[in-house]
């Protein structure tokens, strides 16, 4: 089957995929990126020769009996793998992606992963905090020790007797510890072997955590491409973990981000020099263009590629970085939604007295708290000192009654005592959950494809 001579790469491909309306909105509205992820899916999609059969049929436009030649394979297998090209990527997610942008679907995704994360944790906080309702002392440490983020100590992981012995005297102490350790480290710093290490990883995937340790070993050979780009460009430390910790799409993922961060000339001189090996001279007079010129390109591609916001993405692979980005996110709607839950619960009003409920397990903490901080008037404190009330967990088990019969009280000062009280347990609520868990900034998450169209 040729290629449909109506359309131009990527459109002959995608008309496999889309109805003829669909095809000419997209190419009126089509995201930047579309070409870049189009190849990416499919790399992703097919197998490695059935990858190369689809790019070279539709993208370099190379007939049927032109790439058997070139694969060495028999025609009737190239026309199968032609025939039945778009099979694979016509999942109602991808031709969103396609529609709209990675960008787009990145975005949606993690407002999704926001949202039910909140309303997780907002379920979280209320029932957490009606049952711990009445228990004393460790009623606070108990609810917050399941929240995500939270450095929670290694034997939190189960680990066997041994693993954990050996964590400990190496000074392992909780899970961020752990998190923050590559294997290299692991091994050279704090003398875990490798089966301790390996024990350590199934159970960190299990809780949630990504990091290093869960990462697939490949065997990689550095004079291949992409990794003699990679390799060349890279300090000893980076070169290292990605020669050891690949991600499984690392080629797709390295084929959309030189797409997506290079223009075309520079994408070109990446190609010729590291892939097909074209000395400065060759390419210099390929390109009609002087050698100190190809070399500046190169230096300036390579710096552009080692940018985080790209690099990250080859490091990790495209699939990690997302659903990392995802399970961030997800992490932050959590908290926040805990931590709004946890206002609310505190701000339920007895309907009888129309004063706030307090519990008994919060008056711990108030109790070496001075009247002071509550930042009233002057006038309110003297009142309170003259009727020996000085701390505020004295205050908040007084009546409003109690307060309006000592001198000088009325309902104003009534009112803006509680709503000042109020106002001091809520910064006290979120300053305990603070203390307690490590908060995660995911507004600091850079988004590696820009703002979406």
């Amino acid at each position: 089957m040729e290629v449909n001579q109506n359309e131009v790469w990527p459109y002959n491909l995608l008309c496999r995929i889309f109805n003829q309306e669909e095809l000419e909105i997209l190419k009126w509205n089509a995201p930047k990126e579309l070409e870049a992820f189009l190849i990416y899916t499919v790399r992703d999609a097919y197998s490695d020769w059935e990858a190369d059969i689809i790019v070279l049929h539709f993208m370099e436009q190379m007939p049927p009996e032109a790439i058997a030649k070139k694969m060495r394979r028999q025609k009737e297998r190239i026309d199968e793998v032609v025939a039945n090209a778009g099979d694979k990527l016509n999942d109602p997610l991808l031709m969103d992606t396609y529609r709209h942008g990675l960008a787009w679907r990145v975005t949606r995704e993690l407002q999704k992963a926001y949202i039910a994360g909140y309303r997780k944790g907002y379920t979280h906080a209320i029932k957490g905090m009606e049952e711990k309702v009445g228990d004393h002392g460790n009623a606070f440490t108990n609810l917050f020790f399941d929240l995500p983020g939270h450095n929670h100590p290694v034997a939190f992981l189960e680990p066997s007797e041994e693993t954990y012995n050996a964590m400990y005297f190496a000074g392992i102490h909780d899970v961020k510890e752990l998190l923050e350790a590559d294997d290299r480290k692991l091994m050279t710093e704090f003398r875990l072997d490798q089966s301790q290490i390996n024990e350590l990883a199934e159970p960190l995937k299990k809780k949630g955590y990504s990091c290093i340790l869960t990462r697939a070993r490949n065997d990689i050979t550095i004079s291949y491409w992409p990794m003699n780009l990679l390799m060349g460009s890279l300090s000893e430390t980076s070169a290292y973990h990605l020669m050891c910790y690949a991600p499984v799409d690392l080629k797709e993922s390295f084929e959309f981000v030189r797409k997506v961060a290079l223009n075309g000339k520079d994408e070109e001189i990446l190609k010729l020099y590291y892939d097909l090996e074209f000395s400065l001279q060759d390419i210099a007079e390929e390109l009609k263009i002087t050698d100190t010129q190809v070399h500046e390109r190169i230096v300036r591609a390579l710096r552009k590629l080692r940018h985080p916001k790209y690099f990250d993405l080859i490091r990790y692979g495209m699939k990690t970085t997302v659903r990392e980005m995802i399970r961030i996110e997800s992490e932050c709607g959590f908290q926040d939604g805990f931590h709004r839950g946890i206002e609310e619960r505190w701000e339920d009003v007895d309907e009888e007295t129309g004063e706030m409920n307090v519990p008994k397990d919060l008056i711990p903490w108030l109790q070496s708290t001075p009247i002071e901080d509550l930042q009233l008037p002057i006038r309110i404190i003297n009142c309170f000192h003259r009727n020996e009330v000085v701390t505020v967990a004295e205050l908040v088990q007084l009546k409003d009654k109690e307060i309006m019969a000592m001198n000088g009280m009325g309902k104003a000062a009534i009112k803006d005592i509680r709503k000042k009280q109020s106002a001091y347990i809520k910064e006290l609520l979120i300053e305990l959950v603070t203390n307690e868990i490590t908060e995660i900034s995911t507004r600091e998450v850079v988004n590696v494809l820009g703002e979406p169209v």
